[in-house]
């Protein structure tokens, strides 16, 4: 018998080594492009990129961020997942809302320790990877969205009507800005490669609202109590109060801009078991955050605006499966992450990507 290290070692094939990096965490698939100029071709591709994306955020927990308290001289962004421990992610002030892993950053640091004047940046982040560029100077209201015409990621500041778009890996400047002919409220996101604000019609301000992006888009067919957007499972989610003496809410997602075609997700009645059977039950309002497992669940929080202030315990955080009703506490555990935490600080989900920020200037975190 041959002694065992004079074995010839088995290779996988290319194809199936490539299906286990689809599904491994982003850094550690910056780790694997040092294997040779092939996999650093490969695994740096558009193409990898977008099934990477897809694969490595298809199971599993949400991940979430933890954003500071407001008020607090504590600036540190952290990650969290169920069964995972916290992470310390960046010190930063606030951070809007990702798309396909990226996401806003807004620092500020002191000018004069005279008169406590602060100057911020801005900077667009992957929080998987660690790399980070600065955007322009001088835009606020930032948020970031990805055009699938052109694959590549924009980003908009916006002070309603106006808005400027910044596209990474650009000449570095800021669009002409274009201008909304209706009254937009600070509802603003960016999807399906399009950017949609909640508007009213002849600036009324009234109920009957509807969605524009510089033209109108017609809203989902039902009458439209005060509604909220929001970007699901990589569209526009419409997500209002069906009943405004009943806490029902339905969430409808986009089809087709063109069209102006909208499919409903799903309904959540929060006084009907087993949600009425939860915490929920003293809060008004529930509000999305996102959806995992190829959206069969999603993640649910109380609106913190209907939140009674002596009811410390209904700040929770629920996942919902709409199939079966199944509601799992995702508080239930204990841990670092409790009820005093989601009462005092901001949450918003991430996917785990490799997105690059693609600029010149662009570096990773330490």
């Amino acid at each position: 018998m041959e002694d065992a290290t004079e074995q010839p070692s088995v290779s996988l094939p290319d194809d199936l080594t490539e299906e286990i990096f689809a599904r491994m965490p982003a850094k550690s698939v910056q780790r694997c492009r040092c294997l040779s100029r092939a996999w650093a071709a490969t695994l740096s591709s558009q193409g990898f990129v977008d099934r990477h994306l897809r694969l490595a955020n298809r199971r599993g927990s949400p991940r979430l961020y933890i954003l500071p308290e407001y008020g607090s001289r504590d600036t540190t962004v952290h990650a969290w997942s169920p069964g995972r421990p916290l992470a310390r992610l960046r010190r930063v002030v606030a951070v809007t809302g990702q798309c396909r892993g990226l996401v806003v950053l807004e620092a500020d640091r002191p000018m004069s320790s005279i008169d406590f004047t602060y100057e911020v940046n801005n900077y667009v982040w992957n929080p998987s990877t660690g790399q980070i560029t600065a955007l322009p100077k001088g835009k606020q209201n930032l948020g970031i969205g990805y055009d699938t015409r052109i694959r590549k990621h924009k980003c908009r500041g916006e002070l309603p009507p106006a808005c400027e778009v910044y596209v990474l890996n650009s000449m570095g400047q800021w669009r002409p800005p274009g201008f909304a002919t209706n009254f937009c409220t600070d509802q603003s996101i960016f999807a399906q490669g399009h950017m949609y604000w909640v508007a009213e019609p002849d600036n009324k301000f009234n109920f009957e609202r509807i969605i524009m992006s510089f033209s109108i888009l017609p809203p989902p067919p039902v009458k439209m109590y005060p509604c909220q957007i929001r970007e699901l499972d990589g569209r526009l989610c419409v997500f209002n109060n069906t009943d405004e003496l009943k806490r029902s809410y339905d969430i409808w997602l986009l089809r087709d801009h063109q069209g102006g075609l909208w499919d409903l997700r799903c309904s959540i009645d929060l006084d009907t078991p087993p949600l009425a059977d939860t915490q929920l039950k003293h809060s008004r309002s529930v509000i999305p955050l996102g959806s995992v497992d190829d959206a069969r669940r999603l993640l649910l929080r109380p609106d913190l605006g209907w939140i009674k202030s002596e009811s410390l315990d209904s700040h929770q955080l629920f996942m919902y499966r709409p199939a079966t009703g199944d509601v799992e506490d995702l508080l239930a555990g204990g841990g670092i992450l409790t009820h005093h935490t989601m009462a005092r600080r901001v949450m918003a989900p991430y996917d785990e990507s490799l997105e690059s920020t693609r600029n010149h200037d662009s570096k990773s975190q330490s």
